[in-house]
């Protein structure tokens, strides 16, 4: 993961070979009292061209303020008047990471290396930039020589922990990289891989004391600290989670005639490191092509378990009422998950749901029942693949089986991941019903294109500022012997560590049904 240290490992580099020139010796005596900012300003009014500790020092006070780019771009000059500079280079190389110019960065520890052919340390940073970048041979390759010039056990630990995470095996992962932070205290790329994956599972508490040991080996570690705050900010503030879905279905021949407007608000709090209660409230309005508008309100509550990356568990139960005189209706459902194995997950659930999809529905309070069983496999990190099976029936005693398997295909990752889906659905009722679509056999076939991009300058590490957009398009055809489209879109941005917003759009589009449906949900943790 990636190292944005501001000061902790950077600004002892030139310290002790700036050599005060009497033009920046005023600046000189700023920084070291601390002001950066004031130092730069001398600096870039004296005229002419800076000479070598001159051109250091205005280097080094932009590092320090955290203008990265700014930094990059005088530590090159550096480099250029120093020629044969190693400690130059490796800032450069170093900056050039912190600024996701990962190319640039590797050429640059290249020369590094070239200069110091012993420098092991360089070795190492070159192969976390190659993983960085997503170059995962050359990054293997890049571990192994630094672990030859070294024989340091810690680097051989470091990169078997990296590739079973790249992988997708992360007890194997963790194993490696937990003994590679046991080695050697001051890995702060392990700790910090080691945090961020526990914040990412749910694990808060456990990634606080990763948090705590990198923070004290590297306390200005700018990435670090955000995590640290984002970390916190999950295990011990309340959730609220609010906003307003419009859901527009129209079709005869699936017996679906519905707009529905509703509003919401969702309120959580974990009760422990494992336990997370939640209170739901809602508000809505169903109107339907010749028959009367019903107005809905509701309110449910949810117990969750986390067992991090192994397993997960939780129960929910909603109940909704309508102004006119229609029966309220309830819902619920229990559901779990484990890893069987280290890339195979099993999940099952089970619950009952409210049939939305016209008027005749809502009134008579027609629901399913349903039991559902799910397997995953991670075979690489190229592919996923998975199968279900889901059962029960309608209120009306109609029993229905759905079978159903899919295959992720990756192409590329974040920041800009692009991947297929393919997945294949049979399903299966006992009898036809005129109040909803419930086919004997009817079998499925849909292929489903995803293009994400990350936008966010911080990068991808957990706690940095999000934003992306996401775009899907589905293509499927069924027994109806015609194809249906299913363009998406959604929007992310994260505003700060406790508050974000949410917009998207879907379309389903056929010669037979056609629904779009808009969202827009804010988030703020206090």
């Amino acid at each position: 993961m990636k190292i944005k240290t501001l000061l902790a490992a950077s600004l002892v580099f030139f310290k002790a070979g700036i050599l005060s020139a009497a033009d920046c010796a005023p600046a000189r005596v700023l920084y070291d009292k601390g002001g950066f900012a004031e130092a730069e300003k001398i600096l870039l009014a004296i005229p002419g061209t800076l000479d070598l500790p001159c051109l250091k020092l205005l280097a080094e006070s932009q590092l320090a303020q955290g203008r990265l780019k700014e930094a990059a771009v005088s530590f090159g000059k550096v480099s250029k008047s120093a020629n044969q500079d190693k400690d130059s280079l490796r800032n450069l190389a170093r900056l050039y990471s912190w600024t996701n110019r990962f190319s640039e960065s590797v050429a640059a520890y290249d020369a590094v290396i070239s200069l110091d052919p012993a420098d092991f340390s360089s070795a190492v940073e070159k192969a976390r930039v190659l993983g960085w970048d997503k170059r995962y041979i050359e990054a293997s390759l890049a571990y192994k020589t630094a672990f030859e010039i070294s024989k340091q056990a810690w680097i051989e630990e470091e990169r078997l922990g990296k590739e079973n995470m790249w992988s997708r095996r992360p007890a194997t992962g963790l194993r490696h990289l937990e003994k590679a932070a046991e080695l050697n205290d001051g890995d702060t790329e392990v700790l910090f891989d080691l945090a961020q994956f526990y914040s990412g599972s749910g694990e808060y508490e456990r990634a606080r004391s990763y948090y705590d040991r990198l923070l004290k080996t590297a306390p200005y570690h700018t990435a670090a600290i955000r995590s640290a705050g984002k970390n916190s900010v999950n295990l011990d503030k309340f959730r609220l989670f609010t906003g307003a879905d419009l859901w527009d279905a129209h079709s005869s021949e699936r017996m679906t005639d519905v707009r529905r407007l509703n509003y919401f608000a969702a309120l959580s709090k974990r009760l422990d490191r494992r336990f997370m209660l939640t209170g739901t409230g809602s508000a809505g309005r169903y109107s339907f092509k010749g028959a009367p508008s019903l107005d809905e309100r509701g309110g449910g509550l949810a117990l969750d378990y986390s067992g991090g990356f192994e397993c997960g568990a939780g129960v929910s139960y909603a109940k909704k009422a309508y102004v006119q005189n229609v029966s309220s209706r309830e819902s619920y459902s229990v559901y779990g998950w484990k890893k069987a194995l280290e890339n195979l997950s099993i999940s099952a659930a089970a619950g009952k749901e409210n049939l939305l999809n016209n008027y005749a529905n809502v009134k008579e309070s027609r629901d399913n029942s349903y039991r559902n069983l799910r397997a995953d496999w991670d075979a690489n990190r190229f592919m996923l693949a998975g199968a279900d099976w889901r059962g029960g029936k309608i209120n009306d005693g109609n029993k229905f089986e759905m079978y159903g398997a899919d295959a992720r295909l990756m192409y590329y990752e974040e920041p800009a991941a692009f991947y297929s889906i393919l997945r294949y659905e049979k399903r299966r009722y006992n009898r036809h019903s005129g109040y909803y679509f419930a086919p004997k056999d009817y079998n499925t076939y849909s292929f489903t294109q995803v293009f994400k991009k990350n936008i966010g300058e911080e990068g991808l590490y957990y706690g940095a500022a999000d934003t992306y957009y996401e775009f899907k398009c589905a293509i499927a055809y069924d027994e109806s012997a015609y194809l249906s489209f299913h363009p998406s879109l959604v929007l992310y941005k994260d505003f700060s560590t406790c508050l974000n917003l949410k917009a998207g759009w879907s379309l389903t589009a056929s010669h037979y049904y056609r629904d779009n449906y808009y969202f827009l949900h804010a988030g703020w943790m206090f």
